[in-house]
């Protein structure tokens, strides 16, 4: 075989091999406060045993803060803002890496990324898993309210629709459009959940609905997900009033 191919052999399978590794987690998960919340992040393509696990949480807002890094050779790394409150621990039989955080809180809901790396090989990440903590004392459901814009009631390019979530806590939740019963394809624009006076959160979110789109407008609905008050509300524009 000429070295040229040999060579692009080589890099056929080190590439082929990288691309097998796939890292899976839930995209949500509720826990109760006092017990102990399990996270979760599976492996296919290769051996858990054989990888560094990386640990990251990210409150809803701002960026991803680093947990811990768990070696293959068992040495744990710590970032400086988290203390041993979270524990790493490989399940080899069932190819899974799991974060451990007993006595959880309010506090810890937020989003988990794990991220799977091994020398010489780019590092492969999970989709994140979305933790909300209920049963606490300070756990607040949130309000929901519809609002559209003045276009609204006329022919126009684009219809704005704004669904404003107000006073929530813990800050995890999740919103999601529908137009004539499905995803709509115009742009959604997510604002910021910063806190409020009183500790609490506020978000609104607004739809962009194009012209061949607002047939269905009257069907356009909200629906708003927050599991630790295990709290589902959905709202439809046709409920607002005329």
């Amino acid at each position: 075989m000429e070295s040229a191919d040999l060579t692009l052999l080589l890099v056929s399978l080190a590439l082929s091999c990288c691309a097998q590794i796939e890292v899976h987690q839930p995209r949500r998960m509720v826990a109760t406060e006092g017990g102990t919340a399990q996270l979760s992040c599976s492996l296919s393509g290769q051996q858990i045993q054989n990888l560094s696990v990386h640990w990251f949480q990210q409150m809803p807002g701002g960026p991803p803060s680093f947990i811990l890094l768990h070696y293959s050779n068992a040495t744990i790394h710590r970032g400086d803002a988290f203390s041993q409150h979270f524990q790493p621990m490989r399940d080899i039989g069932n190819n899974t890496h799991f974060l451990l955080i007993p006595r959880v809180t309010t506090n810890d809901s937020a989003r988990y990324y794990c991220m799977v790396s091994q020398e010489r090989s780019n590092p492969v990440w999970g989709g994140g898993t979305f933790l909300s903590v209920s049963g606490g004392n300070d756990v607040l459901k949130p309000s929901v309210t519809l609002l559209r814009s003045e276009e609204s009631l006329t022919r126009a390019p684009i219809v704005h629709i704004m669904c404003l979530v107000s006073k929530f806590y813990p800050a995890v939740i999740e919103v999601t459009w529908k137009l004539g019963g499905q995803i709509p394809s115009g742009q959604v624009t997510m604002g910021p959940s910063g806190p409020d006076e009183d500790g609490s959160y506020s978000m609104a979110t607004i739809l962009e609905v194009p012209s061949h789109q607002q047939t269905h407008l009257s069907s356009a609905s909200c629906e708003v997900r927050h599991d630790s008050s295990l709290t589902v509300i959905s709202r439809r524009l046709s409920d607002c009033s005329k």
